[in-house]
């Protein structure tokens, strides 16, 4: 096809597409239960034992036949003999027959024969092998029976339930190690453009450092996604044709691509996708951000961010971060607003649903937004922006001191 955006979208038509599109995680991964937390249930986990697995004491105390306690008062003790002691984590003790006690701690298994415990204040010991008992219990007091807590096989967690501290503390407490999680999406990350040289390097005329693969890498980890940076790729048909070839080949649930989105001479991404793919979106009627790439190739979602950072930051999260965390089972992120007064008069594009980076200030106890000088290219916007005011496509303009709703962001989370 000829230079030119494919058929600019709405943002809306752009989350629908990408949502229609990207298809959802299949098979699992078996993770240590250390590392389970916020990832997503495979399967139905049902309790490999009985808890407790034994019958156990439930306070310190003395284990008894409850029979031999039927007489005993305040008034008038019985005496037991004392055949033994029993400490949480001790294996049973020798069975017990009538007239008989062993010291039991909260805990320990219940010997066999014995059917109670008695509180420990409510006896005294009269020598290492005799105890009286100053009070009567009934047949399964103070005793945690065996599976009174979960029965084996009884349904813990359900498919699909999301691991938090709470399930984990749960299924460690059955036994269980290891669990089969909904794998984490595998996720491409590619930087282009002839411009760009890695942090740490000699910066050369004409260079400027990638800043959008370190952004985007540290956010899609933040996710827990399992992201792989793929490396840069110079401007060439070629060689990005190569570069997203490969990822299709090592089977990527995601390939991300950072510039050459646009629809001038030198950005070949949308060339790319249209031959190995199909090319679904390109260019969304958003400000900044409107050179958004996105298309699937053998059943892989590939999305092109701009190469601008806020531009790319902006994209990234309203368009690629919901699909990221309904993969992973991370809720939506619950936007944090606060109204505010513009600072100056502010212009829009009209027909583009702009995204205007602002900073905030308290002026006499008022909240002013002011746009952030600089634009989507600039690295001090991403530094200084408190949020930024969501503007429709039909208004121009806001004037100074009307009141505006703004998204705070606490620098890209």
């Amino acid at each position: 096809m000829g230079e030119g955006f494919l058929r600019l979208v709405s943002i809306q038509e752009a989350e629908a597409i990408i949502k229609a599109n990207v298809p959802m995680l299949e098979g699992f991964e078996v993770t240590p239960l250390m590392d389970a937390s916020s990832k997503i249930l495979y399967e139905n986990l049902y309790a490999p034992i009985d808890l407790p697995p034994f019958d156990r004491a439930l306070m310190d105390g003395y284990a008894v036949m409850a029979a031999d306690t039927f007489r005993a008062s305040e008034e008038e003790g019985v005496t037991l003999k004392v055949t033994g002691s029993l400490r949480a984590g001790d294996a049973e003790a020798t069975a017990i027959t009538s007239g008989e006690a062993v010291e039991i701690a909260t805990g320990a298994p219940i010997p066999e024969g014995a059917d109670a415990v008695i509180m420990v204040e409510q006896t005294e010991k009269g020598g290492d092998d005799i105890v009286t008992i100053y009070g009567s219990v009934a047949p399964g007091e103070n005793i945690q029976a065996r599976g009174s807590d979960i029965r084996k096989g009884e349904l813990l967690f359900p498919k699909g339930k999301v691991i938090a501290s709470r399930e984990i503390g749960a299924i460690a407490a059955v036994g269980l190690d290891r669990i089969k999680v909904v794998r984490k999406p595998r996720v491409a990350v590619i930087s282009t453009g002839d411009e760009l040289e890695l942090p740490g390097k000699i910066l050369g005329p004409g260079k400027i450092f990638d800043a959008n693969t370190y952004m985007i890498m540290t956010r899609l980890l933040d996710l827990g996604a399992d992201a792989v940076f793929k490396g840069r790729v110079q401007d060439r048909y070629s060689e990005l044709l190569q570069a997203v070839r490969d990822a299709i080949t090592e089977e990527f649930d995601i390939i991300i691509l950072s510039g050459g989105t646009s629809a001038g001479r030198g950005d070949m991404l949308y060339r790319v996708v249209e031959d190995l793919g199909e090319l679904l979106i390109h260019g969304v009627m958003i400000k900044p951000g409107k050179p958004f790439i996105f298309g699937v190739c053998d059943g892989i979602s590939l999305f092109g961010l701009p190469g601008y950072p806020v531009s790319a930051m902006i994209t990234f999260e309203r368009l690629i971060e919901p699909v990221i965390r309904d993969m992973v089972g991370i809720k939506p992120q619950k936007e944090e607003k606060v109204i505010a007064e513009a600072g100056k008069r502010i212009y829009s594009a009209r027909g583009r649903y702009e995204f205007m980076p602002v900073k905030l200030e308290n002026v006499d106890g008022s909240l002013r937004a002011l746009p952030v000088a600089g634009g989507s290219g600039a690295i001090k916007t991403l530094i200084d922006l408190d949020g930024y005011i969501a503007i429709e496509e039909e208004v121009e303009i806001i004037e100074e001191g009307e009141m505006v709703c703004v998204v705070k962001k606490d620098k890209f989370k």
